[in-house]
């Protein structure tokens, strides 16, 4: 068995979510806009998966696919989504209902604009309860709904479930999100940039909120953001995104410590640290994101590459294994680590990494 079959087995043994092969595509009246380009993703059993990017890389797209979720213009065109053993691209939509919340909770970024303005925070944690077939009364969800607040260190639960979300702080509307995403005791919880627009100290009250609750409940998360700051603080592995596909995965420290992707390299020279030379200026990724009305045929990333080739703008590499102790724990989508890169540079092409001496 080769090394992907290999991954691709000791995948599927341990996730509760694997992602196979996806494309999902907007259209408009002009043209189609492929936003998910054949992307691979397998969530782990009590696992923390970052999944990063800049804005428009297909990240938040591909988990809106996973829950069948996507706005009326968009659709999967193929590949499979297997929860519990059984393709969702495939469920009918009363098995959907019971996966959404109830299997899998999804956290948003903008919980002003997810929360119900006209129903009190009680009353809208204690729907979900019903609506996933938890047969209490009032008091028995009352009950639930004061546990849940609790449980997200809302203060005064007894007043807060009493209020409307405009009474909230922004901090406490997306704690209030976790609590009703929380409320049916979820496998797997989606959190789409849940840190966005909050300021830095409630940041870290979130994000230490939800290590704990993965700690005590052994529930995976899926923590979507173009922060890799936070990343750090939260997760055990990254996958980065660009352009709808995947052009790095790998555990958090060797990431951070000696990223593959020119593009990961970018992200991580961009951000600014406490401890370094403020002489030093910040190192920004040139260029913009291609315009994926016009999806390039090469890799997405070449343009604004410091180590593109004529290779890069014409062929797409694979997603290539990168062996470390003898297990492919990483992989890179670069001409930088492919077995089959050309070896000629005068005919456009990269040397392989170990062949033309490049440092990572």
């Amino acid at each position: 068995m080769d090394m992907i079959n290999q991954r691709s087995a000791s995948r599927g043994a341990d996730s509760i979510l694997e992602i196979r092969g996806l494309h999902t595509s907007f259209f408009t009246s002009a043209c189609e806009i492929p936003a998910v380009r054949g992307v691979d993703i397998a969530v782990r059993r009590g696992e923390c998966l970052g999944v990063v990017g800049e804005s428009g890389s297909g990240k938040s797209v591909t988990f809106l696919s996973a829950l069948r979720l996507l706005a009326s213009t968009g659709r999967i065109k193929r590949g499979e989504i297997i929860y519990g053993g059984h393709d969702l691209t495939k469920a009918s939509a009363s098995r959907l209902r019971e996966v959404r919340g109830g299997e899998i909770a999804m956290i948003f970024q903008d919980p002003m604009s997810s929360l119900n303005p006209l129903m009190t925070i009680g009353a809208q944690i204690g729907e979900m309860i019903r609506a996933h077939g938890r047969s209490m009364n009032k008091n028995a969800v009352d009950a639930r709904t004061l546990e849940l607040l609790s449980t997200v260190l809302i203060p005064e639960p007894e007043k807060r479930l009493r209020q409307y979300p405009h009474e909230f702080s922004g901090g406490m509307r997306q704690r209030a999100m976790i609590a009703m995403a929380l409320a049916c005791k979820p496998s797997l919880l989606i959190a789409d940039e849940p840190t966005t627009a909050l300021d830095v100290s409630i940041q870290d009250q979130i994000l230490k909120l939800l290590r704990r609750l993965q700690t005590d409940t052994g529930m995976s998360i899926v923590f979507i953001t173009h922060d890799l700051g936070a990343v750090a603080e939260l997760c055990t592995r990254v996958v980065v995104m660009y352009a709808g596909l995947v052009m790095e995965e790998s555990p958090i420290e060797p990431l951070f410590d000696a990223p593959l992707h020119p593009y990961t390299r970018g992200l991580l020279a961009s951000i600014p640290g406490l401890s370094q030379d403020r002489s030093r200026r910040l190192i920004p990724i040139p260029g913009s994101p291609p315009d994926m009305s016009a999806a390039p045929d090469g890799c997405p990333f070449a343009p604004r590459c410091e180590h593109a080739r004529n290779i890069c703008l014409s062929n797409p590499p694979a997603l290539t294994p990168i062996v470390s102790d003898g297990q492919p724990d990483r992989l890179c989508r670069c001409w930088l680590y492919a077995p089959d890169a050309p070896r000629n540079p005068l005919n456009g092409g990269f040397l392989s990494k170990a062949a033309q001496g490049v440092e990572s």
